[in-house]
Parts: C-alpha cells; sequence; structure tokens
C-alpha cells in the first residue's frame, strides 16, 4: 500500500472519529435539553361534530384520550401554563413536563375533553372569549365554575377575539384589562393570570398592555418549547404547539412532539428554521 493511500485512510479515519464524537455531543446535548424544555400544546376542539365545520382543527374524543395515553405511557406530566409558569419562576425542574390549552372555550372543551382530563388526572388551561361565555356552541358559566372546582384554570382569550396587533390602545386596553377584570368578577376567587393572544397575533404594544393589565404570562402560536431561559427572557411570548387531526392519528401526535422539541432546540443554537425553509423555497 502507498504512503499516500495510508495518508488519506488516515485523515478518513481521524475525520470519521471527529464526525462520531460531533454527532455524539450533539445527541447527549439534545437529550439535555429535552430534560429542561417543556411543550405548551394548543387545542381548540375535543368532540364528535361534523368536522367538515371544523377543518383539522377539532379532534375526536378517542384520538384525544390515546394523546393523553402517549402522554401517560412516556411518564409526562400534564399541567396547566400556569402552574409550569409557576415552576419557571421557582426554578423547579422541569423535566417531563408538558402544559396543554385550549383556546375560545368551546362547549365540547367541557363535554368531552374535561373528563379526559380528569380519567387522566391532567390539568389544562382554558382560554375563554368573555363575551361568547354562555352563546351557542360555547360553555356556560356553571360548565365554567365546574371546571375551576376540579382544578382547571381559566385564562383570557379576550372580549371579543380581535386581532389585538390592529385595534387602537383604547380597544387593547378594552380587550385585554376588560376580559381579565369581568371574569374575575364572574367567578369567585379567580385570578386571571394568563392570556391567549387571538390568531396568535401579538407585537410589543400588546405585550405592554398585557403587562400593564396584569397578566403573569401570555401564549401565542410559535412553534417550539419552553425554557427556563425562554421564559425569563419574554414570559409574554411563550410558544405553543398546534395539535390538529390530519388523519396520522397517535403517530402525528408524536411527531408533533418532536418538531416542537427539534424546533426549540434548533432556535436555542441560533438555527432559524423557517429562514432556511425559505431559502430552499427560493
Amino acid at each position: 500500500m502507498g504512503s499516500f493511500v495510508k495518508s488519506f485512510l488516515k485523515k478518513i479515519l481521524v475525520l470519521s472519529v471527529v464526525v462520531l464524537v460531533a454527532l455524539t455531543y450533539v445527541f447527549f446535548d439534545y437529550l439535555s435539553f429535552k430534560d429542561r424544555s417543556v411543550p405548551v400544546l394548543m387545542y381548540h376542539g375535543v368532540g364528535t361534530e361534523n368536522p367538515k365545520n371544523w377543518g383539522d382543527m377539532l379532534i375526536t374524543p378517542q384520538l384525544f384520550e390515546k394523546q393523553l395515553q402517549y402522554l401517560q405511557s412516556h411518564d409526562y406530566k400534564v399541567v396547566s401554563v400556569e402552574e409550569l409558569c409557576e415552576r419557571f419562576r421557582t426554578n423547579r425542574e422541569v423535566k417531563n413536563y408538558v402544559a396543554v390549552t385550549f383556546d375560545d372555550g368551546y362547549v365540547n372543551n367541557y363535554l368531552c375533553a374535561f373528563p379526559l382530563l380528569q380519567k387522566y388526572n391532567a390539568t389544562a388551561t382554558f382560554y375563554v372569549i368573555k363575551n361568547a361565555i354562555g352563546t351557542s356552541n360555547y360553555m356556560s358559566e356553571k360548565q365554567i365554575e365546574q371546571m375551576l372546582k376540579a382544578g382547571m384554570k381559566i385564562g383570557s382569550h379576550t372580549m371579543t377575539h380581535r386581532n389585538l396587533t390592529e385595534i387602537d390602545s383604547g380597544e387593547l386596553q378594552r380587550e385585554l384589562a376588560g376580559s381579565k377584570m369581568l371574569l374575575g368578577q364572574l367567578f369567585e376567587d379567580l385570578v386571571v393570570e394568563s392570556i391567549s393572544y387571538p390568531n396568535g397575533a401579538y407585537n410589543d404594544e400588546v405585550i405592554a398592555a398585557s403587562v400593564a393589565a396584569g397578566y403573569q404570562e401570555g401564549v401565542g402560536g410559535e412553534q417550539g418549547v419552553n425554557t427556563h431561559d425562554t421564559y425569563n427572557d419574554n414570559n409574554f411570548a411563550l410558544y405553543r404547539t398546534g395539535v390538529y387531526d390530519r388523519g396520522d392519528g397517535v403517530k402525528g401526535f408524536a411527531k408533533t412532539l418532536k418538531k416542537a422539541y427539534f424546533t426549540g432546540y434548533m432556535r436555542e443554537k441560533g438555527i432559524n428554521l423557517a429562514e432556511i425553509r425559505a431559502f430552499f423555497r427560493k
């Protein structure tokens, strides 16, 4: 064997070792990241209605139960946004935690999702539209009261579900401060801690108004996971992952969780996946 070939093979061997070490580091670094990061799942409807009226935002009770079973079998602790943020504030461990949220306050949340959450000893945050309470297809005051007594959390989804980035400061205050105050009056001893921005839309002005209204945290709709660092950086821009029914069952749910972790890991490393995807679409 010639000296050139020996030198080439040696370089290949060294390169292979370097790549193996790098991949091993990334693997264990990723596992460490998962241990300190938490997905916040965003649901809308869980029910048996005609899915044509919902698109992929309606999860059947059967699928929702399978998702809860998946979380249970993988040793997840299912909590509300409020409990999660309390753990962040007090610097407690969040390994294998996941927070569950429901937007809009549909009546099927009470009829279908609530009993299943109780069955699996899970809690969640239900973001309700103040002016929709008790109207057709939305939860009533009595239903919300029952969930509160059972340990569920109620957050604000504003007064009327308007896009908060498209209204003036006076209207913004009414949507945020007004809903927080009136929900607190409607339900005895309720302190509304968190806000869910309608359609996930927010900006610096919306965050400032949320802080002024007395909220402790806010959730949007940007993909990813939350860590102590992201919470401390901006607790009014918590990452949240939508859960939809796209015909792939619990396997799709597992992929949704993995995508949330991966997106969060890449973001922490300074890699913007959205920019990369946009580049390759050109």
